[in-house]
């Protein structure tokens, strides 16, 4: 598995990694990548005992300290830089309290259809299906052997290395990997345990829909393609964007009837 946390939410992690220890089924490792330069916080990681303390994950938490900050996206690249074999790979946010049922089943299935990718939420923008890594994201790792690459040459130095679910699923995209939504049988896969740091919080140009937005036609741009799937790209994310308009402005009437009685 792979997950990374921030310098003022490292000491809040403890209840996602029980949740994941006391799960159906144990992951074979937990990677927790703590870069030393970081994007968003000076200061730097004040790593809590239980986190070092074999007799309580036996063994199984695994802290590497890469000196580079990739965002959110450091609990991918920097799980990956660690495995050597291939493997099913399970993204997951430091933040939440995940189902007894999360490792076992995401697992399952990921290794029953390693061709494709697994999201436990997905939606689409603009022609693109954008997978949720708070809800799990499962990948099989051979088909991630350019991710590194990727993510030098169009994300990292850009501000949409905040938004690690956009870059991941156009680099599956790109590879024709496809995202498929694979929900919780009942509710959510998680318990929201705290919201400190939240990219959701993000504001300005880092607000999660403009993220999203600009962050696509940037990597349309920037992303090593032939020309006509580029073409082929920027027609299917101008056609989503047509499609939403109407259901955008539907939404809209019905927010301004409610508001007004």
């Amino acid at each position: 598995m792979g997950i990374t946390t921030l310098p003022s939410r490292i000491g809040l992690i403890r209840p996602c990694l029980e949740s994941l220890l006391g799960g159906d089924r144990r992951p074979d490792r937990i990677v927790l990548t703590l870069p030393d330069a970081l994007l968003r916080e000076a200061e730097g990681y004040r790593v809590p005992d239980f986190l070092t303390d074999r007799d309580w994950h036996g063994g199984l938490v695994e802290i590497i300290r890469p000196p580079r900050d990739c965002g959110p996206g450091s609990k991918l690249l920097g799980a990956l830089a660690t495995i050597d074999e291939p493997s099913v790979l399970i993204l997951a946010d430091d933040d939440v309290r995940y189902r007894r049922d999360f490792v076992a089943r995401f697992a399952a299935a990921q290794a029953e259809r390693p061709e494709g990718a697994l999201s436990g939420w997905t939606y689409r923008c603009n022609g693109l299906t954008i997978g949720q890594g708070c809800d799990g994201f499962a990948l099989w790792t051979p088909q991630l052997d350019g991710a590194r690459a990727f993510f030098d040459r169009c994300v990292a130095g850009t501000r949409f290395v905040y938004h690690d679910d956009l870059w991941i699923s156009f680099y599956l995209a790109l590879n024709d990997i496809r995202v498929t939504e694979f929900p919780a049988t009942e509710g959510s896969w998680y318990d929201q345990v705290h919201q400190v740091g939240a990219l959701r919080n993000l504001d300005g140009e880092l607000e999660r829909t403009t993220l999203t937005r600009d962050g696509l036609d940037h990597l349309i741009a920037a992303a090593d393609m032939p020309a006509a799937r580029r073409a082929r790209m920027q027609v299917r994310r101008h056609a989503g964007q047509f499609v939403a308009r109407p259901a955008r402005r539907v939404a809209g009437r019905l927010q301004r009837l409610i508001d007004n009685n």
